[in-house]
């Protein structure tokens, strides 16, 4: 903490501070029937994307990427470590779904021509870890999201959530690339991840490392 803090202090200017609020996540054992209901959605949407003819704009297609600078990759790996904090409060909402449409399938078609649908499917199947987080996505574990980058919905590889944005914001308005983020993480325990009691936790987040800067502390919001 103390190497954390002097470090904070010679690059201060460089490291914009993000709060992040988030319910302590618990694990559970995986029930039969979020499973059954996972496997019907996927049936679905399986059939759907190999059941288009649609050939025009091939909406499924990944999309071009530019060639990322140095101080760019460094500013999504401090967002990568940034969500790993905050343990995936956008995940809540995936359900049984885990936001997984035609358009994602036909992006795996585009990539891996002449793929069946059984393969799709067990792709999605073999991802499923025996426990998982309570009451968020399907695919929600204890090390972020079970499911590879070329798996995952458009919705999950594009989703910045506000502390994000805010993030993304301050560091374009610095005098050079963001050497890290001041994080201010508040764990509720409760379900609602915007009151009840809560462990504040101050972290230097930088492009290859997150170190705690104060320890946790309690606090009420009740």
């Amino acid at each position: 903490a103390v190497d954390a803090c002097a470090d904070y202090t010679q690059h201060r200017d460089l490291i914009p501070t993000v709060q992040i609020e988030s319910p302590a996540v618990r694990l559970t054992n995986l029930p039969k029937r979020r499973i059954r209901a996972y496997q019907q959605h996927l049936y679905a949407v399986i059939s759907a994307a190999f059941g288009s003819e649609r050939r025009d704009a091939n909406p499924g297609a990944p999309a071009a990427r530019s060639m990322r600078t140095a101080d760019e990759a460094d500013s999504e790996s401090i967002n990568g470590r940034l969500c790993a904090v905050c343990e995936g409060r956008c995940c809540s909402s995936g359900g049984d779904r885990a936001y997984i449409n035609a358009g994602t399938i036909r992006k795996i078609r585009s990539t891996c021509p002449g793929i069946r649908p059984q393969a799709v499917f067990n792709r999605y199947m073999d991802a499923l870890a025996n426990r998982t987080v309570d009451r968020s996505c399907i695919n929600h574990t204890a090390s972020g999201c079970g499911l590879s980058r070329d798996l995952r919905s458009d919705t999950c590889n594009t989703f910045f959530c506000d502390p994000m944005r805010e993030f993304d914001a301050a560091c374009s308005g610095l005098t050079g690339p963001a050497a890290g983020a001041l994080l201010i993480s508040h764990k509720h325990a409760r379900e609602n991840p915007v009151s009840g009691p809560f462990t504040t936790t101050v972290y230097l987040v930088e492009p290859d490392a997150t170190r705690e800067l104060l320890p946790p502390a309690k606090g009420d919001d009740a």
